[in-house]
């Protein structure tokens, strides 16, 4: 019944127009939207929508209700880099924050949705968010939008115009990922980043940072081990060793006809000019299905080697 109602409410009501992908749980005995099937499912599908109906990349979005409002909160710091604005409706859940840094976030929630600690958790995330808006106010858009007198049941309407007022930033010039696991899943893709290996268990942390006007990158790159990121001991983080780290590049982002340098910990990983390639672009769209994703330049970082500067040429 709520699917069908969502269906008629995507025809009807919401606003603007656009295409909805109203979905129903592949698998009721496993009936999370985090779950590693939908997590390809997703990925699947937004790929399909840019390549057969003309969807524009810059211009995908999430939101959810209740079970799906804690879908959303999962997967939009998951997926990050592919949606231009998230939503989670009557639903609160604890998400990875610092991967929100280039997507705003808003929460619309009754003020009397207590059950699960819905209210108590969506007001935790913006606390969190908040907090980091203000050490970075760069980032972190944020909007905690409580619906006096309403409980689980909410008015829906004000949140598709809302995300439709955004478009994606593909190139962000800071970029903070922590590389988290979701029923098994680890998304080896940020942006301009990839990692070429992704956690055995635990996570990734990176912070980049481009600095087109002196032609540099400076990258924070560390790793927690499993059993401390449980614990949530920071203390435990090691420089970034377990993968390669990839830095994609195009004109956006920097001057590829000029030299540029990459530090990784503050130490130069990188330093030179690398020419940009059809083959580089080629197979960037094809791991991305995202033409913004197309990069003509890959910088690979061995991050376990010692780092050679790299001749001009």
């Amino acid at each position: 019944r709520e699917f069908t109602t969502q269906i008629a409410l995507a025809r009807k009501v919401y606003q603007p127009d656009g295409m909805y992908f109203v979905p129903r749980m592949a698998d009721d005995n496993r009936g999370r939207w985090f779950h590693q099937h939908n997590l390809e499912l997703f990925q699947r599908l937004i790929r399909g929508c840019i390549l057969f109906y003309d969807v524009d990349p810059n211009r995908v979005y999430i939101t959810g209700i209740s079970q799906g409002g804690y879908g959303t909160g999962h997967l939009a710091p998951l997926l990050a880099d592919r949606f231009a604005a998230a939503s989670p409706m009557a639903g609160g859940a604890e998400v990875v924050y610092e991967n929100l840094r280039n997507l705003p976030f808003r929460s619309e929630i009754g003020e009397h949705d207590t059950m699960y600690r819905r209210i108590e958790l969506a007001q935790k995330t913006h606390e969190n968010l908040e907090e980091l808006h203000q050490s970075d106010p760069g980032g972190y858009s944020h909007l905690l939008s409580i619906q006096k007198g309403k409980g689980h049941g909410i008015d829906y309407s004000p949140v598709p115009n809302w995300l439709s007022e955004h478009t994606r930033n593909p190139y962000p010039q800071r970029v903070v990922w922590r590389c988290h696991e979701k029923d098994g899943f680890y998304n080896p893709h940020f942006y301009w980043l990839s990692v070429t290996e992704v956690p055995s268990s635990g996570y990734y942390h990176v912070i980049a940072e481009i600095d087109r006007e002196t032609q540099t990158i400076e990258i924070n790159a560390h790793q927690t081990p499993g059993d401390k990121a449980e614990e949530g001991d920071i203390t435990a983080n090691q420089p970034l060793s377990s993968t390669d780290l990839v830095v994609h590049l195009n004109d956006q982002l920097l001057d590829l006809d000029e030299p540029f340098v990459i530090k990784v910990n503050g130490q130069v990983q990188f330093s030179g000019i690398r020419a940009r390639t059809p083959s580089t672009m080629a197979r960037n769209l094809a791991i991305r299905g995202d033409l913004n994703y197309a990069f003509p330049v890959d910088i690979v970082l061995k991050l376990h080697e010692p780092p050679q500067a790299e001749p001009a040429h």
